[in-house]
């Protein structure tokens, strides 16, 4: 793959970001390399920017992942001495009251994405971003 495939997936991947409600994924601003002596800013290549805006979406879909929601509600009752939650409620950023016990599995999706990752990165970058 070159710059050109990588920046054509970003396209796409963007978009499929603002569709689902995630514009703040697809944020240049996120994927970028400040330079400390000047404060300059410029985007990383397409190769490494892919990379992070997969794993973006990765710690999106854990935290609306039941396995999560399981692991935290285990830790949290058993740091309590009495009692302890059955269900954790929250308001949403957009207004939504979501109950996290009925949260769907994810854990295959993320297992899917951690594969798609791993072998973004086996593909080398291409040759004019080498260093």
């Amino acid at each position: 793959m070159d710059e050109e495939d990588f920046l054509a997936l970003i396209a796409v991947l963007e978009q499929q970001f603002r569709d689902i409600g995630a514009a703040e994924l697809a944020d240049a601003r996120h994927y970028t390399l400040r330079d400390p002596a000047t404060g300059d800013a410029r985007l990383y290549d397409g190769h490494r920017r892919l990379k992070l805006m997969l794993e973006a979406l990765g710690r999106r879909i854990a935290i609306e992942d039941r396995a999560t929601y399981n692991t935290a509600l285990a830790r949290i009752n058993g740091a309590v001495r009495e009692g302890g939650l059955r269900d954790v409620i929250v308001e949403a950023a957009d207004g939504r009251i979501v109950n996290l016990s009925e949260a769907p599995h994810l854990s295959d999706v993320r297992e899917e994405l951690r594969r798609l990752i791993a072998q973004i990165l086996e593909a080398p970058p291409p040759a004019t971003e080498r260093a």
